[in-house]
């Protein structure tokens, strides 16, 4: 088989481990990026966007495989017109998969999103779920990885931990075992090795309630855990108010506000622990 493998989202939060992982097993990496980036352990680079498929039809060219790790940030942050997850977790990802049957591409890999019945309607599960299943439908191999939460995007309870201050929703308890992007590239890289028609669901080692997850938060930081109640009437709320300004952030906050009260809990694949995380970047 052609072992050359485009990766898109190679420069980010689960692109660039990944790039390393399939580097160390013989693969020849082909890294999708903007701009001037050089992602380490990448052979080449192509320059492209998600939201333009001449250029993605380029990158793909040669390559047997084509893996994407891309999405829109995840940062709680308002970001007033960035694209949303329609446009870059649905639209883009459909673009590239179009990208790779024009070129002849044999298998193809994605990042999507571990979830459960009771958060399968909302948009940025459902975003992920719609390339699932263009991706089935596609005739190309395919490997479909489904991560829980990733230890980075925890970073924001350390950030509030400092402040002294943990907001929470419905008394702390909805639990999940998020997972660290080394342990989650690893995954990627064995379901783009073994390709199977079912989603590899991964998550890590240690079921924490999100009450649990802000006390490792507050020890990381040596600050006294003070917790305050959040309706989550409130998220809700802030939701809507933001939705003409940012449907990302909009999508977001109502993912937020349903992860923090149903659990998500997916089969253990990960080794590293979040509390030793928190420890490294506190």
């Amino acid at each position: 088989m052609n072992r050359r493998v485009l990766v898109a989202g190679a420069s980010g939060t689960v692109g660039q481990p990944l790039v390393a992982a399939l580097a160390r097993r013989g693969w020849q990496v082909r890294a999708l990026v903007r701009g001037d980036v050089v992602v380490p352990g990448a052979r080449e680079h192509a320059q492209g966007d998600l939201r333009d498929e001449t250029s993605l039809r380029a990158a793909c060219r040669g390559c047997g495989t084509v893996f994407s790790a891309a999405g829109a940030s995840l940062d709680l942050g308002l970001r007033p017109g960035s694209p949303g997850f329609d446009a870059i977790d649905r639209e883009g990802t459909l673009r590239l998969l179009k990208a790779a049957q024009a070129c002849g591409v044999q298998r193809m890999g994605y990042v999507s999103v571990f979830h459960t019945p009771a958060q399968a309607e909302l948009a940025y599960v459902q975003a992920h779920t719609d390339v699932e299943t263009a991706l089935r439908a596609s005739g190309l191999e395919t490997a479909v990885v489904r991560p829980t939460g990733l230890f980075p995007a925890f970073a924001v309870l350390l950030k509030m931990a400092r402040l002294g201050i943990a907001p929470e929703l419905s008394g702390g308890q909805a639990r999940s075992n998020p997972i660290h992007p080394a342990d989650l590239a690893a995954v990627c890289a064995d379901a783009l090795e073994n390709p199977a028609e079912a989603a590899v669901e991964a998550g890590g080692p240690d079921v924490l309630s999100r009450h649990a997850m802000f006390e490792q938060a507050f020890r990381a930081t040596g600050r006294t855990p003070r917790f305050v109640p959040v309706p989550v009437g409130m998220i809700s709320f802030n939701a809507a108010l933001v939705r003409p300004f940012d449907r990302r952030l909009s999508d977001l906050l109502r993912f937020f506000a349903r992860v923090s009260t149903t659990d998500a809990i997916a089969p253990v694949r990960g080794q590293q622990r979040l509390a030793d995380y928190f420890g490294s970047v506190a």
